[in-house]
């Protein structure tokens, strides 16, 4: 019993942690699979908790009598979840009772571990499904808003030059008097930040319609 809860601690420990390191990518994409695929666990959770249970029942009822291993539903929790990770004791078990046996831990390894953990694969691969296109959506825009973003600057840097060279041409041919010099200027300068403000309003509205 000790074992399991310090198993079930590191468990959460590590998770925690990961949820922490949040910031990279990869380890944000693991808690991000659990998140989406929670609901969907939970309930695979019960579903498995109520086959296991009652397998392990049914092991205490028809082995308990002759093996150690399932003297109890203690011991039979134990025995069968050593099954599902390859340590099996069949060996005992056909001893004891050849054709029950057989029977027996067929149907646990094909409910338990083919049938069951299949499910819980099939859960995290819908969810990791999920979570990818989403990722590639969200890095789908963030390369639009880039795009964007670069060419407002590049057109807003062409525009005031260029404007800024017809401004200087145009004083250089007709020299304005030095008393008017600084009404010209004032003209030239509103003129062009109402270039800027128009070009910028109309590169502003986003092309999809945000």
């Amino acid at each position: 019993m000790l074992v399991l809860l310090l198993g079930i601690l590191c468990f959460m420990a590590t998770f925690r942690l990961l949820n922490v390191l949040g910031y990279n990518k990869r380890i944000g994409t693991v808690v991000r699979v659990f998140r989406k695929a929670a609901s969907q666990l939970i309930w695979f959770g019960l579903f498995f908790t109520a086959c296991f249970t009652i397998y392990c029942i049914l092991g205490w009822l028809l082995f308990g009598a002759h093996l150690e291993y399932y003297k109890d539903i203690y011991s039979s929790l134990q025995t069968m979840f050593l099954s599902m990770i390859g340590k099996n004791r069949f060996t005992e078990m056909d001893n004891t009772s050849p054709y029950m046996a057989k029977i027996y831990f067929l149907i646990f390894i094909g409910v338990v571990v083919y049938l069951v953990l299949t499910m819980f694969l099939a859960l995290l691969s819908e969810a990791i499904d999920d979570v990818h296109d989403e990722a590639k959506k969200d890095t789908g825009d963030e390369m639009v808003d880039f795009v964007l973003k670069k060419l407002k600057r590049l057109i807003f840097n062409l525009v005031g030059r260029s404007v800024k060279r017809l401004v200087i041409k145009d004083e250089s041919k007709h020299p304005a008097p030095r008393s008017n010099n600084a009404r010209f200027e004032n003209i030239n300068i509103d003129a062009l930040e109402e270039i800027r403000n128009a070009l910028q309003c109309a590169l502003i509205s986003d092309p999809r319609g945000k």
